[in-house]
């Protein structure tokens, strides 16, 4: 319920913004699409709207995805940080948003600040919500870390358990060993979810406003911004996969290899059948642990799903223009609107 309600007052807040602004935002953010004899014109407020949609259901995706913690168990556990954050937030937006009003064309000034003290709920929702997102994904790979460090270390006290036992045993006791090693990386991967889903939604709304007509609903910083978020859904994505796969994925299978390494020599000992399992389940490993079968599984699911999303964004940066020209159209054209 928190997200749509922070939904709905961000939806309200920019179409009051639009009606205060009139004019000035009709001739900032209006967009236009078809022929460009005779453009069709549409509110810069009709975009924006779209894209809080779409940012309520990307925020919602990364909700369902983090398993242990929730937007609403963040703003309950540190009630004083998070309302002194949203008070500095607050003060900060509008700050910006009266020296935005004083830089308007002579006459306009007044209905400028005016329109950014209504939008202001909208930017303050905003920037609030991304930095309670980021906090949302800390604590949850937090969470997730230290419930993966408790799990390995159950499956290697298990792998090393093993010995001094017949090898039918050590077999079936092996195949176990394998079958929670499997569970344990699969959580792994799980946990790796909200980056994703993260990535994959700044890749979206990078394509949105830069290669469709919604791109005339935002001021050139925004525009701007999405180079910023493409590095940031880099850089989150690499540096989260570095620190999931040298601090804990190659560690904990490296872990159940040397766990495995001194039954060795009882199952070269022991028939060809024992001996297959054992060598099977040891290249295995060996393979999970490579950094390409750690790609291979972390592409699974929203991994797949961001990487192609971020290819289709360098495709179209490098084949393709963007759709909406940043020009406003003629007198001529405007007039036939």
């Amino acid at each position: 319920m928190l997200i749509f309600w922070c939904w709905l007052a961000a939806v309200i807040s920019v179409v009051l913004a639009y009606i205060v602004a009139g004019p000035i935002w009709k001739r900032e953010h209006s967009m236009f699409f078809g022929d460009s004899e005779k453009p069709l014109e549409l509110s810069g407020a009709v975009g924006e709207v779209f894209i809080i949609t779409a940012g309520a259901l990307f925020v919602a995706a990364i909700d369902q995805v983090c398993e242990e913690v929730s937007p609403v168990s963040i703003l309950t556990s540190y009630p004083l940080f998070c309302g002194g954050f949203f008070v500095i937030v607050l003060v900060g937006v509008y700050l910006y948003g009266v020296y935005k009003g004083m830089t308007g064309l002579p006459g306009e000034k007044k209905r400028l600040t005016a329109t950014y003290m209504v939008y202001g709920v909208f930017s303050t929702i905003l920037f609030a919500g991304i930095c309670l997102l980021a906090a949302l994904m800390i604590a949850e790979a937090v969470i997730d870390a230290n419930k993966f460090s408790t799990e390995a270390a159950l499956v290697l006290a298990q792998a090393e358990g093993l010995s001094g036992q017949a090898i039918a045993a050590k077999t079936s006791g092996l195949n176990m060993v394998f079958l929670d090693t499997q569970a344990v990386l699969k959580r792994l991967e799980g946990s790796m979810s909200p980056v994703f889903v993260f990535a994959a939604g700044l890749f979206a709304f990078n394509l949105v406003v830069r290669y469709t007509p919604l791109r005339r609903a935002f001021a050139k910083e925004a525009m701007f911004a999405t180079y910023l978020t493409t590095f940031t859904a880099l850089a989150l994505v690499v540096v989260t996969g570095i620190w999931v796969y040298t601090g804990q994925y190659s560690n904990f299978i490296g872990d159940v290899l040397n766990a495995m390494a001194p039954m060795r020599p009882d199952f070269f000992a022991a028939s060809p059948d024992y001996n297959s399992r054992y060598t099977d389940i040891w290249l295995r490993l060996v393979d999970d642990q490579a950094l390409l079968g750690f790609l291979s599984r972390m592409s699974d699911q929203w991994g797949g799903v961001a990487a192609l999303l971020g290819i289709f964004q360098w495709s179209a940066e490098r084949f393709n223009k963007p759709e909406a020209s940043t020009k406003m159209p003629s007198p001529r054209q405007e007039g036939t609107v």
